[in-house]
């Protein structure tokens, strides 16, 4: 795709979405939102990681997670090992994870997409749902900007990764997530672009094939609040 086309379809995913997913209807493309995201939240993590206090995440981390469990001792010894460790490995792993995460994230969103496109044989292709997802998520650099402000205006060594979005809901509705556990801040950590981005995927879907506005938000809000439901059982 040539940059100005490129650069044409972004504007439009904002000012004017329909008209963006009629072009990629006919035209599919995916690279370059999904570089622009990647690049987005590989700087978000690598400023991140330079600043925090690697020991006191690792603590974090550590203890809040509940699959495995670990002694204090075992705790201890693993907070040391991340204090002494490589700073520059650590940020290639979170950048690296950020690359992955992103990938694997849009990959099973567009298979679900196309998977529902094949029980209504609406001859839609793959690719033309990874364009969907991939160009509907572009909302997202907004978030990674402000993040990589608010990293560099402020004291992130001490702040766990679910708290430096300064869009989230939890910083929006000044909310202390401390104490709340990880099903919870995970759902606190989200924030209004993440809505837009769905929001966006609704038009697109409705728009590549074909379909009701009833069926494109049943289609896309199904796996949302399947998740949703799930994860306030756990919390509740």
């Amino acid at each position: 795709m040539p940059m100005t086309s490129a650069l044409s379809t972004a504007v439009n995913v904002f000012a004017s979405p329909g008209e963006a997913f009629r072009a990629l209807r006919e035209r599919p493309t995916i690279l370059f939102p999904w570089v622009l995201i990647c690049l987005g939240t590989a700087a978000v993590n690598w400023l991140y990681v330079s600043e925090v206090d690697l020991g006191w995440l690792t603590e974090q981390q550590l203890r809040a997670q509940t699959f495995i469990e670990l002694t204090d001792a075992q705790i201890e010894d693993m907070v040391i090992a991340a204090a002494e460790g490589s700073r520059g490995g650590a940020i290639a792993q979170g950048v690296l994870g950020s690359f992955l995460v992103i990938t694997l994230f849009m990959l099973i969103q567009a298979l679900y997409l196309k998977i529902v496109s094949a029980f209504r044989k609406d001859g839609v292709r793959y690719k033309q749902w990874f364009s969907v997802v991939a160009w509907s998520s572009l909302p997202a650099l907004l978030t990674s900007v402000a993040t990589i402000i608010f990293i560099m205006t402020s004291d992130v060594r001490f702040v766990a990764q679910t708290g430096i979005n300064p869009l989230s809901f939890a910083n929006l509705l000044q909310l202390d997530l401390s104490e709340a556990g990880t099903a919870m801040s995970i759902m606190l950590s989200l924030s209004p672009i993440n809505l837009w981005s769905l929001i966006l995927v609704v038009l697109g879907y409705r728009t590549v094939s074909d379909s009701g506005f009833g069926s494109s938000v049943a289609v896309v809000l199904g796996p949302v609040v399947v998740v949703a439901a799930i994860v306030l059982a756990v919390i509740l």
